[in-house]
């Protein structure tokens, strides 16, 4: 079935209808459609990753070799943001805005958990890993906070504006975050496996274009004014 037009069918009420012919009208007090919109947002929740489905993530991004864990942290995981942008909000946009709250509860649990459990970390691979977590959590606030009716010119920018911050904030932080990566992999070659904080007494001085090189991509994942990670942010 064409996305454009189950689109279509679900802005006009028909697919519910359709829905429920098939599949019957709902089970345990919930209408069918909001059990599928459900397990969609799951499926995708487990893969931006959101709060609390991400714990696969830090252990993957560690684990993996550095080149697999930049092919995930600049494509692979924007495809769970994409595939809700793209398939759940179209679709489900009535069953994702009457759950909107807890999502967007949710949303900022990802952002803030991300960031403590970062700071925690002393494995420089786990640190920009929870980072992640914490900068799709952003993605995930901008696309829960579109699923409201447009009833004025002034929704229908606000709207823009949070699809622009989502599409902006995938597109940097997979620049970034690979950037990053690559800077610990460089690391860990020229150390014999070294990636611990604890592991280095300071790079500046035996090092200074690495680490002016890798400061500027650490201030771009902060959100510093002036570089690519804070427009989306912002």
């Amino acid at each position: 079935m064409d996305f454009g037009l189950l689109s279509d069918l679900a802005a006009k009420g028909d697919l519910a209808k359709l829905v429920t012919a098939q599949l019957g009208s709902g089970f345990l007090g919930l209408p069918v459609m909001m059990w599928l919109a459900i397990g969609v947002l799951a499926g995708f929740a487990v893969k931006v990753p959101m709060f609390p489905f991400h714990t696969w993530l830090p252990a993957a991004y560690s684990e993996a070799p550095s080149p697999v864990t930049m092919l995930l942290t600049g494509a692979m995981s924007k495809m769970g943001v994409y595939g809700l942008l793209r398939i759940a909000l179209p679709i489900f946009g009535v069953q994702i805005a009457a759950m909107r709250t807890p999502l967007l509860v949710l949303a900022v649990a990802t952002i803030v958990m991300g960031a403590w459990a970062a700071v925690a970390q002393k494995d420089l691979k786990r640190v920009f890993a929870y980072s992640s977590v914490n900068h799709l959590g952003y993605c995930l606030l901008g696309i829960f906070a579109l699923a409201v009716p447009v009833v004025s010119v002034a929704d229908s920018a606000s709207q823009a504006a949070a699809l622009n911050g989502v599409i902006l904030q995938m597109f940097n932080h997979g620049l970034t975050a690979a950037a990053l990566f690559w800077f610990v992999a460089m690391l860990q070659q020229r150390t014999g496996g070294h990636r611990g904080i604890d592991d280095f007494g300071g790079l500046r001085k035996p090092a200074p274009v690495l680490a002016g090189l890798m400061g500027i991509a650490l201030f771009s994942s902060l959100g510093l004014p002036g570089l690519n990670g804070f427009v989306g942010e912002f």
